[in-house]
């Protein structure tokens, strides 16, 4: 569980001056890997769960507050990129039939942990998916006491919120330099849960695997109202790193195999919210010798993969399913009463794609 703060802020007071350029910036870069294994076998119950939770909260800042006049580039700049990793498995012989369900699984081992400070919130596979895991239980709830349970659970969740801004009414002036406000993000993430049991001498045997990847990734680049810039060229961008993309890869494998009934579930669940948005608001001054440009960019790339094999004597019955919830917000605005005044181009664009990855 991590709670990342980063700030850098040149705050109000008298005018900045200086002969040469003037940066404030805010930058951030983390990558965190998980990897789970348990694994359990006895004669009559062996308890092989895997639960491996990641939670994120990264709030990174530049902010300019005052005026500032210089001979060189002016930059207000916050970045971030991240990129989290989980490899979660299990194996097992045998379980409880009323061992806890994914979702309480998860919620338990940061709620009743008292290491983690409590107060968090763990996304929940059933939120997405209450009709697959209906279906699931459906298929479990009539065996026999003998049961033969794996439980591999992976959840990620990543807040992201990146700004660089200017506040409102602060007059950012060079003299021959560039002006910049920019915001870079870009945030990458891998889940995988391989959840398996196989055993031929069990009567009934349950494999389970479920995988989460909740991911709100927020950018911003903001003049504020009434404030103003000048330079030679003037940017106010919310981007990702040239050539970058944030990925999101889910994947949820199950096996499950018994002497009489074998079911195997998998539940792949990724849920990702982008916001990209370069801001002029109201009564914004912008000058520029050269060209002037607003622009806000997202490129996200998914893939969620869910996959069951069920053998048995009897019966085997798998159950997959996959759900894949993308909202991508792109927006580069020039508020009313703003004003834009450049000798060169003026470019207000916002441009946002998703793709399809490799499964």
């Amino acid at each position: 569980i991590v709670d990342h703060k980063k700030t850098a802020r040149l705050g109000t007071g008298a005018g900045l001056v200086s002969g040469g350029s003037v940066t404030i910036r805010s930058r951030h870069a983390e990558s965190s890997t998980m990897s789970v294994d348990a694994q359990a076998a006895g004669t009559s119950v062996g308890v092989g769960a895997s639960v491996g939770v990641n939670l994120v909260t990264d709030t990174i800042t530049a902010t300019a507050a005052r005026n500032v006049s210089a001979a060189g580039d002016i930059v207000v700049a916050s970045s971030t990129t991240s990129a989290a990793t989980q490899t979660v498995e299990s194996s097992a012989q045998g379980s409880k039939k009323d061992s806890r369900k994914a979702d309480d699984e998860a919620s338990h081992q940061v709620t009743d942990n008292p290491n983690t400070g409590g107060g968090k919130t763990v996304p929940a596979a059933q939120d997405g998916v209450k009709s697959g895991n209906s279906s699931a239980d459906d298929k479990a709830g009539g065996q026999s006491a003998d049961v033969g349970v794996a439980a591999s659970v992976a959840v990620n969740s990543q807040s992201v919120t990146n700004t660089a801004e200017v506040l409102a009414g602060a007059k950012l002036v060079s003299s021959g330099g560039d002006v910049k406000v920019s915001g870079t993000a870009d945030a990458d993430a891998t889940v995988k849960a391989d959840g398996s049991s196989i055993d031929l001498e069990t009567n009934d045997t349950i494999g389970a695997a479920v995988a989460v990847n909740w991911n709100t990734i927020t950018n911003r680049a903001t003049v504020g109202a009434g404030a103003t810039l000048s330079g030679v060229d003037v940017t106010v961008e919310a981007v990702l790193p040239e050539g970058g993309r944030s990925d999101q890869n889910v994947r949820a494998l199950a096996a499950a195999g018994g002497d009489d009934v074998g079911v195997a579930g998998s539940v792949a669940i990724n849920s990702v919210t982008t916001t990209s948005e370069a801001t002029i608001e109201e009564s914004a001054v912008i000058t520029a010798t050269g060209d002037a440009t607003v622009a806000a960019t997202t490129r996200t790339g998914i893939v969620a993969v869910a996959g069951s094999v069920a053998y048995g004597g009897k019966a085997g019955v798998g159950v997959a399913v996959t759900v894949q919830i993308v909202t991508t917000n792109t927006h580069a605005t020039v508020g009313d009463g703003a004003s834009i005044d450049a000798a060169g181009v003026t470019t207000v664009s916002a441009a946002g794609t998703t793709s399809p990855m490799p499964v």
